[in-house]
């Protein structure tokens, strides 16, 4: 059953005695479980814990460290203070965390809590954050926020949509399995800092498009997408996977670079075909490329899905290459005169055509594979010459689709 706490001095009186730890030195102060907590939490509450905490310093080097276990924080948190103790939170449930415009020098780690509403604008992070196995209701926005330090959010899960806005990341960002069950954008992060997205879990998430008469109102509409309605337009989202791509790839590990390679693809093609849908309402777009460019890049990223799902399949390449070469095979078979179209077909006439068909498809094949003929007429010429091309395309990508095993 939860104990109701309604004010600051209800609170501290839910603190255990502070305990010492020789192996980290750290001090520590630990709250009493299954606290309902409906008052503001703020920074004159933690400064006050503190000197709670400090009490005498006869250990040398020791920091300082406050605990809420089994937290329910059914009004807001709003802290700002700079006061170095690090602040932990287990099994707790915030209504709404806001520490937006704070330099926070202290550290934060989360265990197994549930946020419902988070703040972090302009938030500067001076030290570590980790969050482990916590739940996201809403969107979260993290909008000029800055992390000098590793930020970790492993194993957590978020229900709507995360956007790093003009995040700036100086360390090292670690999404370890994360689930990302809406969106995510990262097209917006800055700074030198690396990406960890081992076991990251991402899949192919609606993107927003921006309908605009001209740039100057295409830039206030995106600006009010992804900074005010927390909205990922479909650029950002392609850049999201290209940079979750580049990640995995930096550390060798093709096998998930490919896979989000292939949700980069289709998410372009999908941009493609709505740039021509605003090209044909005469609203503004950014490439400024003709439809006719925009169709033949279609094309290609089509073929390069149907021939081997954008390097993921070699079985692909290989039933690519079986429905391309059998209908070139058959019309420049016919118009060689080697072979007449009839039903059924007999059984010496199908074993012989195998035979043929197994030598066409090898894109130098003879001329005279078939036999010698006097006269060959211009659908033999046409449908071979097609069908070189395209069983050749599909071996190319049958290569490129086995790479990823090497």
């Amino acid at each position: 059953m939860e104990m109701k706490i309604e004010n600051a001095s209800q609170l501290y009186s839910q603190f255990e005695a502070p305990s010492y730890s020789s192996q980290d030195h750290k001090k520590r102060l630990t709250s009493k479980s299954n606290l309902a907590i409906s008052f503001k939490l703020g920074s004159n509450e933690i400064r006050q814990l503190k000197r709670n905490l400090m009490g005498d310093m006869r250990y040398p080097n020791q920091k300082f460290e406050i605990v809420f276990n089994y937290c329910d924080f059914k009004s807001e948190i709003e802290i700002s203070t700079n006061a170095e103790v690090d602040l932990v939170f287990q099994h707790c449930n915030f209504i709404r965390f806001d520490i937006s415009h704070t330099s926070q020098s202290h550290k934060y780690k989360f265990r197994h809590c549930s946020f419902e509403n988070t703040n972090f604008e302009n938030t500067e992070f001076k030290n570590l954050i980790d969050v482990y196995n916590c739940d996201f209701s809403n969107s979260v926005n993290f909008i000029k926020t800055e992390f000098h330090k590793n930020a970790v959010f492993a194993a957590c899960r978020f229900k709507k949509n995360v956007l790093f806005t003009y995040t700036s990341i100086d360390k090292e960002l670690i999404l370890r399995n994360t689930y990302f069950y809406a969106g995510l954008d990262l097209s917006l992060s800055i700074g030198s800092g690396a990406l960890n997205c081992f076991g990251i879990q991402l899949s192919n998430f609606k993107g927003q498009t921006i309908e605009a008469q001209n740039q100057k109102e295409y830039e206030t509409l995106y600006n009010s997408r992804v900074i005010e309605s927390n909205s990922i337009p479909l650029e950002n989202k392609r850049e999201t996977y290209r940079i979750i791509k580049q990640s995995f790839s930096s550390v060798g590990n093709l096998s998930n670079a490919l896979h989000y390679e292939y949700l980069e693809k289709i998410t372009l093609e999908s941009e493609l075909k709505k740039e021509i849908q605003l090209k044909k309402k005469n609203c503004f777009t950014k490439s400024g490329i003709s439809k006719t460019t925009l169709y033949a890049e279609i094309i290609a990223l089509q073929l390069n899905k149907w021939s081997n799902q954008h390097k993921k399949s070699w079985l692909q390449s290989c039933l690519f290459i079986v429905v391309v070469g059998i209908p070139c095979f058959f019309f420049s078979s016919i118009g060689s005169g080697q072979y007449e179209f009839s039903w059924p077909i007999s059984l010496p006439t199908f074993k012989t055509a195998i035979n043929h068909f197994i030598l066409f498809l090898s894109p130098v094949h003879s001329v005279d594979y078939l036999g010698k003929h006097e006269t060959l007429n211009s659908g033999f010429y046409i449908f071979d010459f097609l069908g070189r091309i395209g069983v050749g395309y599909g071996i190319y990508q049958l290569v490129q689709a086995f790479r990823k095993l090497k």
